[in-house]
């Protein structure tokens, strides 16, 4: 007989959520979303991931603080 384990009720549940359907026009989320993704110039990050890829030594600009 198999044994299995108990049907615990406390237990977490994963959800699928789709992002595209929670930002709805009007809301505080579809505004941050908006202008992370239209307004704002995220070029910096792109050349430190071209960096990674190339493998070459990445270095920390002045701004950042690294540890």
């Amino acid at each position: 007989m198999p044994r299995f384990k108990p049907y615990n009720h406390d237990q977490n549940a994963m959800v699928v959520i789709n992002y595209q359907d929670q930002l709805q026009p009007g809301t505080f989320e579809h505004a941050v979303h908006y202008l992370i993704e239209h307004k704002l110039d995220l070029s910096v990050f792109h050349t430190l991931v071209s960096q990674r890829r190339d493998r070459s030594v990445w270095h920390c600009p002045k701004k950042c603080r690294c540890m």
